[in-house]
């Protein structure tokens, strides 16, 4: 393309399409592009390309396709289908157009053979055509199964941007264009084609374009678009716009300059929703039952792969989605697609073909002996483990993060977090932690009032989550009895309760009170488990209502992977986070995964190593957004100085820090519902509401949040867009 050198341009290509198999014409021309061997298709073992029943390496014959869709449809009568045409190019300078536009066979041996099989055996009709005979036969509803149609068939790919009626204006000469007519049609897009040449090719279009019964069939619904490829001047482009304008009857809409489709720049094409295309000829969902860690499912071939058991390279490619549906699953649902070779992540067993992650799903590859697929379940830690290996940082989940782990485990994942999320519970339960000598216990009207307040009076919500803390193990009842040698208090559980008790201070023992049987003063409740261990858990609160926040909320479409608390394993790494989240807000794969790292406090501060901390992140991982945690219902001055600070230091790196930082405090991840912060903030009132109404977006999108938050907690507000180089103008 013009102004990029091919090296560039190709490794834009695959990053755009990210292909099943690259395929070298001639040996090595894949180097240099950080391609995997493993998906290196050499084109001599490609069977689309051989005509003989030899051994291939990839896919399938088009000699085994043609006889398929002989058995299944062309040897029997066909009323009212599509004309099955093998058009052919009157001159030979439109070869290339007419290989573009309907496909065209080698002029080999094998070649020659494929056109029997087309024409004979499928009744198909040679015909040759001119440049003006092609408009006629590209704007019809029912358009020719031709060659390259034919192969497409019972495929369907994920038409994009339906409500756009796209014209591609191109030059039928011009090698560069052709690709690009190639390269738009493997996006999924649904487009008809101008040429630009003045020797009657355009204007038969504006002609055959302006016939009614043409128009009615194209349907343009909405504005038309000319979009040039990249060899097309604006010289040309203008005025056919206003002819088409005229013949149409409909609004042409003018293009900026350059392809409107930049296909070699990915992250351009993704903010449209375009990238990998998805190809569906068979779908399915199924349920499957994982035992010891692992799980095991079938890619059913496509019934033409089925009917030619003798190939033994890999005939098709299947992509997977994987989902668990159990409650409180900590499994990892998005796979970033830079990850690309996953196999060794996935654990898969006797895989001889690459697994790879792609936007659309994970992709397998499959032949007739390696239909079954054994994998192993894969954790948001491991996850992430495997994913910083790819970006030089050897990772591992810290103690705190093993202490969240349990306390996930032992409440059911963090969608329920709140059971023990309440800030003046955990304050309830970590005083009762931070006790090491096992003295200081929650009362039973202790517990009872904080229930109280948090259910607003209402008995059975209270003793409803009162069975819960129990049940989950949150808190244990004790007994209590006093030592009659020492006189110290000591709390027994249930299961140490007997004749003789042990006293935990002077280890004497003592016969239980039953003179003096304890009453309801002498019954109270401890931690157990995770919940005893000191520092309100190791900070595991926060972490899980965080991850209750974002998994739960509508800032992801339908999947999410969590990791908790990370550390590098080397000391000069840096690299440390409360949590992690991969969020898929995109319910096609098409836009990247949002990647999030967390620190939480319970109820300590921010301080200067946290914000030094967030910088390197920032830095580090320039795509990444940092959230900060608390169950402190406000900053103090000090932290609202940090974060600005925060900020104005990173307008000094490469990419800012800007829409990048989220503040997250009490009001916001111990609300009961989190599916609308900002009507919380509005029944809040003052700063709060006048927030959420100025970002009203902020219940699901993150910039949005991350402005508001920002606002209301670290008193920051955008400095306004300046435009031009005149500082006294702003946007």
């Amino acid at each position: 393309m013009p102004g990029l050198d091919p090296t560039t341009l190709v490794r834009g290509w695959l990053e755009t399409f990210e292909p099943d198999y690259v395929i070298e014409t001639e040996p090595g021309m894949a180097q240099g592009l950080d391609v995997p061997d493993r998906l290196i298709a050499p084109f001599d073992e490609v069977a689309a390309f051989r005509g003989d029943d030899a051994d291939v390496g990839f896919g399938i014959s088009a000699v085994h396709l043609y006889e398929h869709w002989y058995r299944e449809e062309f040897r029997f009568e066909r009323r009212e289908e599509d004309p099955l045409l093998h058009l052919m190019p009157r001159t030979p300078r439109d070869q290339l157009l007419a290989a573009t536009l309907f496909g065209r066979f080698p002029t080999d041996e094998h070649g020659e053979v494929l056109r029997s099989l087309f024409v004979h055996h499928l009744g198909a009709e040679d015909r040759a055509v001119s440049r003006s005979d092609v408009p006629g036969l590209t704007l019809r509803r029912r358009r020719p199964a031709t060659p390259l149609a034919l192969v497409m068939r019972d495929l369907k790919p994920a038409v994009r941007l339906r409500d756009l009626a796209l014209l591609v204006a191109f030059s039928p000469g011009q090698i560069v264009d052709l690709a690009y007519i190639w390269s738009l049609r493997a996006l999924g897009l649904r487009f008809w084609t101008v040429p630009t040449p003045g020797d009657g090719y355009a204007n038969a279009f504006s002609a055959a374009l302006s016939e009614s019964g043409e128009l009615a069939d194209i349907s343009f619904s909405g504005p038309v678009v000319v979009a040039p490829a990249p060899t097309v001047s604006r010289e040309w482009l203008d005025p056919f716009r206003k002819r088409l304008a005229e013949a149409c009857f409909q609004r042409v809409e003018s293009v900026v300059e350059g392809p409107v489709f930049p296909i070699w720049n990915a992250p351009s094409l993704r903010e449209r929703g375009l990238g990998r295309t998805q190809v569906r000829y068979l779908e399915s969902e199924t349920e499957v039952a994982a035992k010891g860690g692992r799980f095991r499912f079938d890619c059913p071939p496509p019934e033409l792969a089925s009917d030619h058991l003798s190939l033994l390279g890999p005939t098709w490619a299947s992509v997977v989605s994987v989902s668990d549906a159990t409650y409180g699953s900590d499994m990892a649902e998005v796979i970033p697609s830079t990850l690309g070779d996953v196999t060794r992540l996935l654990g898969a067993v006797g895989e001889r073909y690459p697994i790879t992650a792609t936007t659309e799903g994970l992709v397998v590859r499959s032949d007739r002996l390696e239909k079954r697929q054994y994998w192993g379940i894969v954790r948001g830690s491991d996850l992430f483990r495997f994913w910083l290996d790819r970006q030089g940082i050897e990772a591992q989940v810290s103690s705190a993060g093993r202490t969240t782990e349990e306390v996930l485990r032992a409440i059911g994942g963090p969608q329920v977090a709140l059971r023990v999320g309440h800030p003046e519970l955990i304050r309830v339960i970590g005083r009762a932690a931070h006790d090491p000598a096992g003295g200081r216990v929650i009362t039973f009207n202790e517990l009872t009032g904080v229930l109280g307040r948090i259910h607003q009076g209402d008995r059975s919500a209270m003793r409803g989550h009162a069975h819960v803390l129990n049940e989950a193990g949150v808190i244990q009842v004790h007994m209590g009895a006093k030592c009659p040698i020492c006189e110290q208090q000591n709390w027994y559980p249930p299961s140490e309760i007997a004749d003789e008790l042990r006293c935990r201070r002077c280890t004497r023992t003592f016969p239980f009170p039953s003179a003096n049987p304890p009453d309801r003063r002498d019954w109270a409740y401890r931690p157990a488990g995770p919940f005893s261990v000191p520092d309100y858990a190791h900070g595991s609160y926060p972490v899980a209502l965080a991850l209750r926040f974002f998994t739960l909320s509508s800032f992801y479409g339908h999947a999410r992977t969590w990791s908790v608390s990370l550390e590098s394993r080397g000391e000069d790494e840096g690299f440390e986070v409360d949590f992690a989240l991969f969020l898929d807000r995109d319910y096609g794969h098409e836009e990247p995964p949002d990647l999030l790292f967390g620190e939480a406090k319970t109820f300590n501060r921010f301080e200067a190593d946290d914000f030094d901390r967030a910088q390197w992140l920032l830095s580090r991982f320039v795509y990444a957004r940092m959230v900060f945690v608390t169950l402190n219902p406000d900053l103090l001055e000090d932290e609202r100085r940090g974060f600005r600070t925060l900020l104005e230091q990173g307008d000094k790196q490469p990419s800012s820090f800007r829409n990048r930082i989220i503040i997250l405090t009490a009001r916001e991840i111990s609300e009961q519902t989190v599916f609308s912060v900002s009507r919380s903030w509005r029944d809040e009132g003052s700063r709060f509401a006048a927030a959420a109404l100025r970002h009203n977006h902020m219940d699901h999108d993150l910039d949005a949040l991350s402005a508001a938050t920002l606002e209301v907690y670290a008193d920051w507000e955008e400095p306004p867009e300046v435009v031009g180089d005149d500082p006294n103008l702003e946007r």
